[in-house]
């Protein structure tokens, strides 16, 4: 029956489905893929890139970056965790949207979108998202989270095989949809293979939030990192 696959009866209550639905701030589709709510991100964020592009000749420097900071940046630092994993396609348009305040902020219209980031001394919004991993990944390691978070991840026990460096464990994922694209995953790959050692030892987590935001992640294998080649697809740089 069609209409089975419409609603759930939960108690006495009838729940219908729905492509999506906003829940505390972030729109959730039934794909879980976050287009909705990161395309409507993007133009409420767009919309504030152009109020700044009339206003960027009134202002000096510091003042163009507080707004860059407080105004622009922020947006995208709502729950991040949960929608991450995005398309392509999304992410190109957030670098982009990043790309056009940061040259309105240093009058610069000429420099690549690199060269603006090293500028800035800072780093592009997937960049700055596996920083926070980072510092999830640091909580958990040091009983700082919660038992909700702390149960999504398996710590190794320590042992005459322990390869050294491997503090977590990776579930046994293989495709998107049995959760490549997933904290649970991606969480133990950021801790094991990406950081550096030095930050790991970092003896507080106010000194390690300082170290990881100086930290610019490399080799990471997640889509949105991972080359694109013709013929082959997306090639994984390390297990």
């Amino acid at each position: 029956n069609l209409f089975e696959h419409l609603w759930r009866k939960v108690g006495d209550e009838l729940i219908w489905e729905s492509a999506e639905q906003k829940l505390l701030g972030i729109t959730i589709d039934k794909e879980l893929c976050f287009d909705s709510h990161l395309v409507k991100l993007c133009k409420k964020v767009g919309q504030k890139v152009t109020v700044l592009s009339r206003i960027v000749n009134l202002l000096p420097f510091h003042k163009r970056r507080d707004i860059l900071k407080a105004f622009i940046e922020s947006q995208f630092s709502y729950c991040p965790l949960i929608w991450m994993f995005c398309r392509r396609q999304i992410n190109r348009k957030i670098n982009h949207i990043h790309e056009r305040a940061l040259r309105l902020v240093y009058r610069d219209y000429d420099s690549t979108f690199e060269d603006l980031l090293h500028m800035d001394k800072s780093v592009c919004i997937h960049h700055r998202n596996i920083q926070q991993v980072a510092i999830k990944m640091y909580k958990v390691k040091n009983e700082l989270s919660p038992p909700l978070i702390k149960e999504l991840f398996e710590k190794k026990h320590s042992g005459p095989n322990t390869r050294a460096g491997v503090d977590f464990l990776r579930p046994n994922v293989n495709t998107v949809y049995k959760g490549v694209n997933s904290l649970r995953n991606f969480g133990p790959i950021v801790w094991n293979s990406m950081l550096p050692d030095n930050i790991k030892q970092c003896s507080t987590l106010m000194a390690f939030k300082t170290s990881v935001k100086k930290w610019i992640p490399e080799n990471c294998p997640c889509r949105l990192c991972m080359p694109f080649i013709k013929v082959l697809g997306y090639t994984q740089l390390f297990d």
